[in-house]
């Protein structure tokens, strides 16, 4: 009898392990934050080699009622917004399925979640961010997709924004585009351990540059807060389309 159970237990945990395994083969896959950006700079420079467009980053701020998108240019030099997705009117899957058609359209291979003080194990925000990205993976159709998280406390603040929205509309500016002070938190953060010159091989077209323009002169201006947004993304892209690398070249 003692002998069967031990076979009967032995092939139930068998069972339970294949489970395990292949629920965790459907997950996304953490890395930590510099890692993350290292191994796209990698794949963006053997891309280059290619003249093909570099690889690009996701950035997710988690809210209670909706979550807010930017993705990163294929230099990984800045952020743009890119839209905001309502929780309450879509379900998860629903969600994964557009992140699904993100990945092929931006060439995506990583993403940049948001999270509060992630060094906390007892903060609920960070539980409830860590809940919505297992929820995430649990949906299997992201398998493979390299995450990592950001500390919002590293993100810079949007006080520059303040002087062209009235008291009202500040809270609601943040939350649209906080996504894109994350993402760019990070790639600023990240940016500054790598040597400018590796960006100076990767590849980035005059056509893809008016690409980005055009993508920024569709944002909507019939609202105070879009028009900040659209401000302080032109501001930003212009910005960086004028940094130069040493040898005087622009980037």
């Amino acid at each position: 009898m003692a002998k069967v159970c031990f076979h009967f237990l032995l092939k139930l945990s068998s069972k339970h392990s294949m489970y395990l395994i292949r629920r965790n083969s459907n997950q996304m896959e953490y890395v930590k934050p510099c890692s993350l950006f290292y191994e796209m700079l990698k794949s963006a420079m053997a891309l280059a080699g290619k003249k093909a467009i570099g690889p690009q980053l996701l950035g997710l701020n988690v809210l209670e009622k909706h979550i807010t998108l930017s993705i990163s240019d294929p230099r990984l030099l800045f952020a743009i917004h890119y839209g905001v997705v309502e929780r309450e009117r879509r379900n998860i899957h629903t969600i994964a399925n557009l992140f699904q058609t993100l990945i092929p359209k931006y060439n995506l291979e990583g993403a940049v979640i948001g999270c509060p003080d992630i060094e906390s194990i007892d903060n609920h925000e960070v539980a409830k961010v860590k809940s919505f990205v297992e929820d995430l993976g649990n949906t299997g159709k992201l398998e493979g997709l390299k995450y990592t998280h950001w500390d919002k406390r590293f993100a810079p603040a949007p006080t520059s924004m303040r002087t062209v929205l009235n008291e009202d509309d500040i809270k609601d500016f943040e939350d649209k585009i906080s996504s894109v002070f994350i993402l760019q938190g990070y790639l600023d953060h990240c940016g500054r351990k790598v040597k400018p010159g590796p960006f100076d091989q990767i590849w980035f077209s005059e056509s893809q540059k008016a690409l980005y323009l055009q993508k920024l002169n569709q944002v909507k201006v019939d609202k105070l807060t879009d028009l900040g947004l659209t401000i302080y993304a032109l501001k930003q892209f212009y910005h960086k389309l004028t940094l130069t690398s040493p040898d005087g070249k622009h980037f």
